[in-house]
């Protein structure tokens, strides 16, 4: 129960952290939780390698082998957050109106494009 709350307090943390940078806030969202699937992967993947398939089949026998690599998911989840977080506080903040008229990557839409002059020059 207490990695659900948390999961959601670190989800929503970054949703408002990158908001404030003017980023997409589910991409952030998005890389947390593929980090935090991929944690869990690997871990059943060495958990399999280590016990055995036998023991994936028994619920109660899983249950107890698993309950004390709790504290490390946990750990594992906040390091992940600190992580995110810091990646995300080293981001400038977007300021749309700072970019020239030239820019590439957000063009001014309003104005209209200036006709390229004519080389005149073969007239003189």
């Amino acid at each position: 129960m207490i990695g659900l709350i948390l999961i959601a307090l670190c989800a929503w943390r970054l949703h408002h952290l990158a908001k404030e940078k003017g980023l997409s806030p589910w991409l952030w969202i998005a890389h947390f939780f593929s980090g935090f699937f991929a944690f869990f992967v690997i871990l059943s993947i060495v958990f399999l390698m280590v016990y055995g398939e036998a023991t994936a089949q028994d619920y109660d026998k899983t249950e107890k082998l698993i309950t004390p690599w709790t504290p490390f998911i946990l750990l594992f989840m906040v390091l992940w957050f600190i992580f995110l977080q810091n990646r995300l506080s080293k981001h400038k903040p977007m300021d749309h109106q700072s970019f020239d008229d030239n820019d590439q990557y957000f063009p001014d839409l309003d104005k209209e494009p200036k006709p390229e002059k004519k080389d005149l020059s073969y007239f003189r």
